[in-house]
């Protein structure tokens, strides 16, 4: 049976029944006689064999027309139209049955595409009218997204204008600041560092501080790498002394620790200062890239021109090793993971944040004038690696970021 040989019409029926036909005719067009004509040593030493081949060569041509036909049948919808003509026909007919003398009853003069033309002309003023509507919706449609645009655009340009005006302001207060005293600035620094601790703003200070440091390197120094951190716990898990820390390499590091003997801390008769007399108790950093370094804030809150001063203390590296830091990275939420950061007064002990400053000692023990220690990236940077995605979508409003200056 033919492959496009499926139910449809009776006209389509008697096609493609005369079609097979022609088909298996045309197929054995070439008969057995035509065959051992051709090859008569064959046929004569094995004739059932020659039989078997001549029934193959038949079949397969019939085969192959057989598909040909199918897709070209495929292609054009012959089926398709050749029921879609048959159903006209009869429809005329019937028509013609009924005593109707429409344009599209039977007659033996008709024409398929009058009939067809009067079957689907009205269908066809439905559609239009269906299509008018449509396209009058998208036109009001079109009009209304036009507006909203408009809109939109002239409040976009009141924003853009808003936020010229807001850097501008900025602008004038970054060259207002540029032009206060030194003593005004650090008064400043030490003033943020009391209102910044204990408060849940503790760790977006520390990033949005490493971000202007970026920013500043990268815009106004050209720097084009990275940003380091300090994993402290590759160090604190290690055997080696902390003085030996690729971070405190003379050459290739930051410089060693402090020489005893080379720092003397000022006297502080009002009491002002909040020294840590260990944390300054060894001396200045006389090697590496900063060994000519000068501060002007420190020790505590004083103002006082002196060396970068470093007193490593092997007592706190047990706050960083890798085991607090998984304790660390087990709190169930924000309010623990930002305690148990950063120890006192949140903790009754050290922890990490704490414990990375006085590991350090000197400058980078002092919280007033850590932030112009020239290690302070490293363990800020390792801080902010810490603080999760997770850890940001636990993050409180920032309502809750209570301090005594405003919140970030």
């Amino acid at each position: 049976m033919l492959k496009f040989n499926q139910a449809g019409s009776r006209r389509w029926t008697h096609f493609h029944s005369a079609l097979q036909l022609a088909v298996q005719r045309s197929a054995r067009k070439w008969t057995f006689d035509d065959f051992a004509e051709c090859f008569p040593l064959y046929v004569q030493e094995d004739k059932n064999s020659a039989t078997a081949t001549f029934t193959s060569i038949s079949d397969y041509i019939e085969g192959q027309t057989i598909n040909d036909l199918d897709k070209l049948f495929n292609d054009y919808n012959v089926q398709e139209n050749i029921d879609i003509l048959h159903k006209i026909v009869t429809d005329a007919k019937e028509r013609k049955a009924k005593g109707e003398t429409r344009k599209d009853a039977w007659r033996e003069d008709l024409d398929p595409h009058v009939a067809v033309c009067a079957k689907t002309g009205p269908i066809l003023e439905k559609e239009i009218q269906r299509l008018k509507q449509q396209l009058a919706e998208s036109e009001e449609l079109n009009r209304q997204l036009q507006a909203e645009l408009e809109e939109t655009t002239r409040q976009t340009d009141e924003i853009n204008a808003q936020a010229h005006q807001l850097v501008d302001h900025l602008d004038h207060a970054c060259e207002e600041w540029e032009k206060l005293p030194l003593e005004e600035i650090e008064a400043w620094t030490v003033q943020m560092a009391e209102s910044l601790k204990p408060s849940a703003q503790f760790l977006p200070w520390h990033r949005y501080y490493i971000f202007l440091q970026e920013t500043a390197l990268r815009e106004e120094c050209g720097y084009r790498g990275p940003i380091p951190y300090w994993n402290w716990s590759l160090d604190a898990d290690s055997k080696k002394p902390l003085t030996q820390s690729p971070v405190f390499d003379s050459k290739t590091g930051f410089g060693g620790d402090g020489v005893p003997g080379t720092y003397t801390i000022p006297p502080d008769p009002l009491h002002l200062g909040a020294i840590d007399i260990y944390a300054y108790g060894k001396g200045c950093v006389q090697s590496g890239p900063f060994k000519d370094y000068s501060l002007t804030i420190g020790p505590g809150k004083l103002f006082t021109s002196h060396c970068l001063v470093r007193n490593i203390n092997e007592t706190y590296r047990s706050y960083l090793t890798s085991s607090a830091i998984h304790n660390l990275m087990q709190q169930p939420n924000y309010s623990s993971f930002r305690s148990e950061l950063e120890g006192i007064p949140s903790t009754t002990d050290r922890r990490v944040h704490d414990a990375g400053h006085l590991v350090v000692g000197g400058d980078m023990g002092n919280p007033y004038s850590s932030p112009t220690g020239t290690s302070i990236p490293l363990p800020f940077a390792h801080v902010l690696t810490l603080l999760t995605p997770d850890e940001l979508d636990s993050i409180p409003t920032l309502s809750v970021f209570q301090s005594q200056s405003r919140p970030l």
